[in-house]
């Protein structure tokens, strides 16, 4: 399934730019032979007002007729040439050399009725090769109802070959942007699946510890109900089954809490209030349940937060209930509250065994635990609780253990 999306994206990656490269071509080329085409057209303009001025000064002056002569069609040239029509009779020209394309091209100026000053692009075929042109035609009426018909053109075949040079240039980009659009995208989607992947592999571990542990208790559930059927009055039975199912109803909320937090549907009621009180509170509780472990709470001074109280009970309930799990009887616990400049730090110590230096770097993991011990005391979701707690509060958790003890340290920002 991984490979698959890994491919997925590769060519969603691929397609995406691929659209941008040949949308940004596509303009680039629509633009440049519009740019191309009009300043072709200006050029005519000004080409044609130029022989209008001539025209008219023929006509004024009576000066000898023009001549008619020839000129070479390189198509590789841009060239302005002209023709005038007095009375429909052609009188002054530049004529192709190529024979074909000269009788043709006359022949489309004669047999049509022409707009004045209307550009107009003529596509005609000579002895060997096709020629592209722009046309623009002005009028000059004289007195005794006689008039001139004067044609500029301009070769634009130079600019079709360009646009077709730019076009195929454009190509060639798209196909080795192409290249390395896909090997950019192999490259990002090999990124972005390897955090899926730890996120799936993660997901995979977390549902196969989180079947253990229901299954762990429901399989000692039902040993107790058969034992019950032999021995229907004893206590001790019906008491197992029943811490059996407290312990399923804290699983049961410690997983959909972490939903929770994973899902964002927790909203913190932010307040402010006395943290060292509420810390107080805490040890009080928590000393209540273990009498043979000594908590220690060390406060110098009030330290005023803005925080959401319950989570932060919470919190501090599962720092201490992991201290009492993992240290001896007999032992001392510490809890130390200092405020520095913009937050307040909280120190969870104990006196036990340690954390092993592969494990720290697990020790906020859903389900983790470092015996691999499904039997000891704990679910393995306290920790990763703790942890969402101080990051849904901007804070900072961080544990120091060594072979006398661990330390856990929690800062949060005043407000």
């Amino acid at each position: 399934m991984i490979d698959k999306i890994k491919r997925a994206l590769i060519i969603k990656y691929t397609f995406i730019i691929a659209v941008i490269l040949l949308c940004g071509c596509v303009l680039s080329y629509l633009t440049y032979r519009h740019n191309m085409i009009h300043f072709l057209e200006e050029s005519l303009t000004d080409y044609l007002a130029d022989e209008v001025w001539e025209a008219k000064d023929y006509v004024i002056t009576q000066k000898p007729a023009p001549t008619i002569h020839l000129i070479n069609n390189d198509n590789h040239i841009i060239h302005n040439f002209t023709y005038w029509f007095f009375d429909k009779r052609l009188t002054y020209g530049e004529i192709p050399k190529d024979k074909v394309l000269a009788d043709h091209l006359l022949n489309h100026l004669m047999s049509q009725k022409w707009d004045e000053l209307k550009v107009y692009h003529i596509k005609l075929r000579g002895e060997k090769k096709k020629s592209h042109f722009l046309m623009m035609k002005k009028d000059l009426y004289l007195r005794n109802g006689r008039h001139f018909e004067i044609f500029a053109l301009t070769n634009y075949l130079p600019i079709r070959k360009s646009a077709s040079h730019y076009a195929h240039m454009a190509i060639y980009i798209i196909l080795a942007a192409l290249i390395l659009s896909y090997l950019l995208g192999s490259l990002l989607a090999s990124r972005s699946m390897k955090y899926i992947k730890n996120t799936y592999e993660k997901q995979k571990q977390f549902i196969s510890n989180a079947t253990h542990e229901l299954r762990t208790p429901l399989s000692i559930m039902l040993s107790y109900a058969e034992l019950l059927e032999y021995k229907p009055q004893d206590k001790k039975l019906r008491q197992n089954i029943k811490d059996e199912i407290l312990h399923m109803n804290d699983l049961i909320e410690n997983l959909l809490n972490l939903a929770r937090y994973d899902n964002h549907t927790i909203t913190p009621n932010f307040a402010l209030f006395d943290l060292s009180a509420e810390l107080a509170r805490a040890v009080e509780h928590i000393s209540e349940l273990s009498p043979d472990n000594k908590i220690k709470l060390y406060v110098k001074t009030k330290a005023i937060i803005k925080a959401d109280k319950s989570m932060i009970y919470q919190l501090m309930y599962i720092l201490l209930d992991n201290a009492i799990k993992y240290t001896p009887k007999n032992k001392k616990i510490a809890v130390k509250l200092q405020t520095l400049k913009d937050k307040v730090q909280i120190v969870v110590s104990d006196n036990g065994c340690g954390i092993s230096p592969a494990d720290l770097e697990h020790i906020f993991e859903r389900f983790w635990r470092g015996d691999k011990s499904r039997h000891q005391k704990g679910l393995g979701l306290g920790l990763s609780l703790a942890y969402e707690i101080v990051k849904l509060h901007k804070g900072k958790i961080e544990v120091q253990s060594s072979a006398k003890g661990t330390s856990f340290i929690v800062s949060l920002p005043k407000e």
